[in-house]
C-alpha cells in the first residue's frame, strides 16, 4: 500500500517517524511531502518537496497514495487545499492530543476541528458501557503521571480561568461568543462579584502582556493574572472550586480531577453554555454551588463521576504517544480505513490498555 503524509512544518515529520517505521515494517511504502522548505533524506520514507498548499499536487497525484495523511492542517491558508485532497484520497488528519497534549496526537477523518471532528459526540454521556477496574486504574494511572505540584498563595475558593491564544484557530473558529481573553475575564467578574478569579496566561503568551492588554484593563480586585512560567495551569486545577474557560485543553485535563466547568466554545466534548451569557447572575448561583465541596461531592456519587470518567476513557483512546512505537490499533486503522472513534468495550482489552 502506499501512504503520502503532507505537512507545513518540518518538525511534524518528527510526530509521525514512529508511524512511518510502524507501516513500513509492513512492507508498506511511505512517503512524505513536506510544503515548507527542502527535507532532507530520511530512512523510513521517501521524501518528496513540494508545494502541495499552493494546490501543486501532481508530485502526489504520480505518487497516487492509498491513504494521505496531514497534520495540523487545519490553518485557514491550507484549509482549501487540504479539501481538494480529501475528495481525491482516503484522508486522515491528524491533530495534538488531549491526556496530556504534549507527545500524544489523534486521527480523524473528517476535515474539522475541535466541535467539528468525527470524534465529537454528546452520546457518551448517556453511553451505557461501564468501565471495569482495568480501565478506571489507567484513568488513576494518567492523574499519577502529571505529577501535580502544591502552588502557595491561593484563595480558598476560585474559579480558574486558563487563558488562550487569541490567533489560534480554536478561537477564531470554534469561540462564538469570546475573540478577546480579556473579555472572558471581564464577564466571570462582572458576574462573581466578590469571588475570587485565578487567571493563567496560556504557556506561550507574551510575556509583555502584564504591562499591555491586563494592565489596561480595569477590573475588580478580586482578578490576579498569573504570568509565572514555572505555575503549570494544571497545577491550579485541584486547588479551584470551578474552571470557566473556552475550549481549552486544559478543560480536558481537567476532567481528571471532576472539576465543575463552564465552557463558552465548541470542542469535542463541550458545547457553549450560551445559556449562562444571556443571564450573566446565572454563573454566581453555579459557583454557589460548586463551591459547596458536599452537594458537589454528591453530585459525584449520584453518576456524575461514571460520566467523567467515560469523557477521559474516551480521549485516551483515540490518541497515542508519537514518541514511542504506535499500538496496532493506529497502523490497522489506517491501513484499513477505519473511520470509527474508539468507544464501546469492543475497543478495549487488556492488550489495547498500553
Amino acid at each position: 500500500m502506499r501512504i503520502g503524509f503532507v505537512f507545513t512544518q518540518l518538525a511534524f515529520i518528527n510526530q509521525f517517524e514512529q508511524v512511518c517505521r510502524a507501516l513500513r515494517k509492513r512492507g508498506n511504502h511511505i512517503a512524505v511531502f513536506p510544503s515548507c522548505n527542502t527535507l532532507e533524506k530520511r530512512d523510513f520514507c521517501e521524501v518528496i518537496n513540494c508545494r502541495w498548499d499552493n494546490f501543486r499536487f501532481n508530485k502526489i497525484n504520480n505518487f497516487a497514495p492509498d491513504r494521505l495523511i496531514t497534520f495540523n492542517g487545519y490553518h485557514p491558508s491550507v484549509i482549501p487545499a487540504i479539501k481538494i485532497l480529501k475528495d481525491s484520497y482516503k484522508t486522515f488528519h491528524g491533530e495534538m492530543g488531549w491526556l496530556p497534549q504534549r507527545n500524544h496526537i489523534y486521527l480523524d477523518t473528517d476535515m474539522g476541528y475541535g466541535g467539528e471532528i468525527s470524534l465529537n459526540t454528546n452520546s457518551i454521556k448517556k453511553n451505557e458501557v461501564i468501565l471495569n477496574k482495568d480501565q478506571t486504574n489507567v484513568i488513576d494511572g494518567l492523574r499519577e503521571s502529571y505529577g501535580i505540584q502544591d502552588v502557595t498563595g491561593l484563595p480558598k475558593k476560585f474559579i480558574l480561568i486558563p487563558l488562550q491564544l487569541e490567533h489560534d484557530i480554536s478561537i477564531i473558529k470554534d469561540s462564538p461568543y469570546f475573540k478577546m481573553m480579556r473579555n472572558l475575564v471581564a464577564f466571570v467578574a462582572y458576574s462573581c462579584p466578590g469571588v475570587p478569579i485565578i487567571v493563567k496566561q496560556h504557556p506561550a503568551g507574551d510575556p509583555q502582556e502584564k504591562y499591555t492588554a491586563w494592565a489596561k484593563l480595569e477590573i475588580t480586585k478580586d482578578v490576579k493574572v498569573i504570568y509565572d512560567p514555572s505555575v503549570r495551569t494544571i497545577d491550579l486545577v485541584p486547588h479551584c472550586s470551578a474552571i470557566v474557560g473556552i475550549n481549552s485543553t486544559v478543560m480536558m485535563e481537567s476532567l481528571l480531577f471532576y472539576k465543575p466547568m463552564i465552557s463558552f466554545g465548541y470542542s469535542m466534548l463541550f458545547e457553549p453554555n450560551s445559556h449562562i451569557l444571556k443571564k450573566g447572575e446565572r454563573l454566581k448561583e453555579y459557583f454557589n454551588l460548586w463551591s459547596d465541596p458536599i452537594k458537589w461531592k454528591g453530585r459525584l456519587r449520584n453518576g456524575l463521576k461514571e460520566v467523567y470518567d467515560k469523557m477521559i476513557f474516551y480521549l485516551y483512546s483515540n490518541q497515542f504517544n508519537w514518541k514511542e512505537p504506535p499500538p496496532d490499533w493506529v497502523v490497522d486503522k489506517i491501513l484499513n480505513y477505519d473511520t470509527r472513534p474508539r468507544f464501546g468495550n469492543e475497543f478495549w482489552n487488556g492488550k489495547d490498555l498500553r
